[in-house]
């Protein structure tokens, strides 16, 4: 759990992004091409969003909406990374493939996308998809941990560091815990961005690295000329990933040259932070999938 004195300091600190975001939006049109891709520590991070100096936290919003992307290090360990993966993997041993709509008292569960049903979502992937709700028993024990770092990125949005963690579906905005496998072989995420009426940043929580379990493709920013910006380099076991959520993005097929493999051992895992609009809500907003050949223009 945040320390009441985090949700203190972060309450204040939601105020100031959603008045800067008001204005910052105003200026211009979202950004869809990344410009730079900064490092920073999850305690320098913290320090950042609980420091109260209105003109640093400008700063951060005015650069995530010129296009910044940031790697923020060390958010969790590899050990609860590697517990994570684990647990995933006995869930999906007991429990069957299956899919279920966001309604109340919607269950946890696991689904194989694979190329036949690909294409039913906003933007094409082939991977192992993992869907855990906090209103069920946590099966892989990774809310308590990841609510605590979810608090900040809240605030950064400028909604209140616990918006949306008692809410049901018949809400509207519902929390949504990921766990993503990538296989071998075959595993990858079409160039899109993401939804920015609940949440402004994406929040990809690496639980592989790359030169470990796969040695080509992952995690990439487009840029303005179209080109595909390699950021597994930069990325260890329990680094995040955050850019303003309009940016391109995707996941360069795993090992492309190997055959498909979904063995959990092999492959590329992370964990995803969203909240997103249930299916009480008309006309929800989802990922919009973006076309090489449209990677170079504002689709949105």
């Amino acid at each position: 759990m945040t320390a009441p004195s985090e949700i203190t300091a972060l309450e204040s600190t939601a105020t100031v992004f959603a008045d800067e975001w008001e204005r910052i939006e105003r200026s211009g049109p979202v950004p869809v091409h990344i410009r730079n891709v900064e490092v920073v520590s999850y305690g320098d991070f913290c320090e950042l969003l609980t420091s109260g100096n209105r003109d640093r936290l400008r700063s951060f919003a005015e650069s995530l909406y010129a296009g910044d992307g940031f790697i923020i290090k060390g958010a969790y360990s590899q050990e609860f990374m590697n517990e994570v993966i684990a647990r995933s993997v006995t869930y999906a041993k007991a429990e069957e493939p299956s899919f279920h709509k966001m309604y109340d008292d919607a269950p946890d569960f696991h689904r194989v996308i694979e190329q036949s049903v690909a294409g039913n979502y906003g933007a094409f992937a082939i991977r192992h998809v993992f869907h855990f709700y906090n209103w069920n028993d946590d099966p892989v024990g990774m809310i308590d941990e990841m609510d605590r770092r979810w608090a900040y990125f809240k605030a950064l949005s400028g909604n209140s560091p616990l918006a949306f963690t008692r809410n049901k579906p018949s809400d509207g905005v519902i929390d949504r815990y990921h766990v993503y496998h990538y296989p071998k072989g075959g595993g990858s995420l079409e160039t899109h961005s993401d939804p920015i009426n609940n949440q402004r940043t994406i929040l990809a929580a690496m639980a592989s690295k790359r030169g470990d379990s796969y040695d080509k493709g992952g995690f990439y920013f487009v840029e303005a000329d179209g080109t595909h910006r390699d950021c597994e380099p930069m990325i260890d076991i329990g680094d995040m990933v955050i850019c303003y959520a309009s940016v391109y993005h995707g996941v360069e097929m795993i090992d492309p040259d190997d055959d498909l493999d979904w063995s959990p051992d092999c492959g590329r895992w992370f964990l995803g932070l969203y909240s997103v609009d249930s299916d009480h809500v008309k006309d929800r907003t989802t990922v919009i999938g973006v076309a090489p050949e449209k990677e170079m223009s504002r689709v949105l």
